[in-house]
């Protein structure tokens, strides 16, 4: 005999899995404070800001996996240079 674990997988991701927007909303607003900080840094430091800040990995899906705590994984990349300057620089590196 089988066991079909579709119910409880689908379950688990609606209660476990697929963020619900008020811990989505914590989310972006420790996104925010993580980009002020970051720019005010640089700032100070009389560095370059980024040129922009793109949503990665289980945070741009809003798929993070939820903890009892009030922890959050938020994968966030800050852009310093544009695409095009990376391409040139990695081909650079590989002839």
């Amino acid at each position: 005999m089988s066991y079909n674990a579709n119910d409880h997988l689908v379950r688990f991701h609606g209660s476990r899995v697929f963020v619900n927007d008020d811990a989505l909303s914590l989310a972006r607003q420790r996104r925010q404070a993580n980009r002020d900080r970051l720019k005010k840094g640089l700032a100070a430091a009389k560095e370059p800001q980024a040129l922009e800040h793109v949503a990665q990995g289980s945070y741009a899906m809003c798929t993070m996996v939820q903890a009892e705590s009030e922890s959050s994984d938020i994968d966030v990349s800050a852009d310093f240079y544009p695409l095009v300057g990376v391409r040139l620089f990695y081909k650079a590196l590989l002839c």
